[in-house]
């Protein structure tokens, strides 16, 4: 495809184009360009005859008006494409860029002879017939990339933004060291997490949203560099291996209140008291004070008081469990003082807390025989099934000391009846 010729010079207007080109009687149009040349005023030009077209380029400066083929600069064939001939200053949409040097055509291929139509069915086609390529046409001036920006641009005109556009063909990538790359803090990130790693799939979502609660309890661990989740539901009723599995990758508190809370939960207070006591060794061994871990003693007062609900109906036992939850208790809040040496207690009022004292007691005494009660029935019972399996064992003794003493006596005919058929 070839293009038609275009010309240059400071302010002028399409009137002056025609004046100026009195001579090249068959000029037919011309329309301005989009974008703006440092102190000129570029305008395309049609003209029916290929004749016009050589006699304007020969036409001198005089006028401050020069005219070059527009093959020469690709800046212009950009503009060219994108142009509008009804000389309207509202340029046609463009279509987006897909590739800068799309529309630029090939060097080798623009000696050719081509045809260019214009508009108008009864105006015949002009020819331009460049002497030379693209490498070796210079003979007519073409403006340099360097001139493009006008001293008056603005990057909100649409011409500016198509000078952006046009300009980008010659303008090399610029690459700002200073400014980092909008993902190289989650590549970093990422590439500290391990490819074993469960992540819920609404963390997946945009980075500005507000992060929902997981529907899952998870907890993150660490183990030789590498970060993975823990999902709590698949713990076993045995700590042991998870307690094993936190001191191997150094936790921090959080995740054994965590998993003891959990295990308090799930109604297993045992394993919750397996975890946060082992929590508490590890705390001890890297020097953890007691003033840090009053959370830990709260849960393990609760783990305390919910076993002495489930051993209601074992008085000692229940007993015990109080104590304990009494003594986590304390090292939170501390000890109660004795203040009854600097009270005067009236003579009523010890009365009355003695009869409490001996009530209590007396309650307590009740409670220890009926838990002796129960284990002596539950005895009993052992003992019971102990004797009936004894005299099963016994009977199949004897009846297996019976049969072995009857094929004895067996053996012993079959062997006489033997040697007497031999005698024979």
């Amino acid at each position: 495809m070839d293009y038609p010729p275009t010309v240059k010079g400071h302010s002028v207007m399409p009137s002056d184009l025609r004046n100026a080109f009195s001579a090249c009687d068959d000029m037919h149009d011309a329309y301005p360009t989009r974008a703006f040349y440092a102190n000129d005023s570029p305008y395309f030009i049609e003209s029916t005859e290929s004749n016009g077209l050589k006699r304007a380029f020969r036409l001198d400066e005089e006028n401050g008006i020069q005219a070059f083929p527009v093959s020469t600069s690709p800046l212009l064939i950009e503009d060219h494409q994108s142009a509008d001939p009804s000389g309207s200053a509202i340029p046609k949409p463009q279509e987006p860029h897909r590739s800068n040097f799309q529309n630029i055509p090939i060097v080798n291929d623009i000696g050719r002879v081509r045809c260019y139509p214009v508009r108008g069915a009864h105006i015949r086609s002009a020819v331009l017939t460049p002497s030379t390529n693209l490498a070796h046409a210079p003979e007519c001036k073409y403006p340099d990339s360097k001139t493009v920006l006008a001293d008056s641009y603005e990057p909100s005109t649409p011409t500016s933004r198509n000078m952006l556009n046009s300009s980008s063909l010659l303008s090399p990538i610029v690459i700002n060291s200073q400014k980092p790359s909008v993902h190289s803090s989650e590549k970093s990130k990422h590439a500290l997490v391990s490819p074993l790693t469960y992540t819920d799939p609404a963390k997946a979502a945009d980075s500005l949203t507000v992060p929902c609660l997981p529907l899952t309890t998870h907890i993150r661990l660490c183990l030789c560099g590498e970060l993975f989740s823990y999902d709590l539901n698949s713990l076993q009723s045995d700590p042991r291996e998870i307690i094993k599995l936190l001191e191997c990758t150094g936790s921090e508190r959080g995740n054994w209140m965590v998993v003891g809370a959990f295990y308090r939960r799930q109604g297993n207070p045992h394993a919750a008291i397996a975890v946060i006591q082992s929590m508490l060794e590890v705390m001890a061994h890297h020097g953890i004070s007691d003033n840090e871990l009053k959370p830990a003693f709260l849960l393990l007062s609760g783990c305390e008081s919910d076993l002495s609900k489930l051993t209601r109906s074992e008085g000692r036992i229940t007993v015990h469990h109080q104590q304990k939850a009494q003594k986590w208790l304390q090292k939170v809040y501390g000890g109660m003082k004795d203040q009854s040496d600097n009270i005067d207690i009236h003579p009523e009022v010890k009365s009355t807390a003695s009869s409490y004292s001996r009530s209590d007691s007396d309650e307590y005494l009740r409670r220890e025989i009926q838990s002796l009660r129960d284990r002596l029935n539950h005895q009993v019972g052992l003992s019971a099934g102990v004797r009936f399996a004894k005299r099963k064992l016994e009977e199949s003794y004897n009846l297996e000391r019976a049969t072995r003493r009857r094929l004895e006596r067996e053996i012993r005919c079959l062997k006489a009846e033997r040697d007497e058929m031999r005698g024979r």
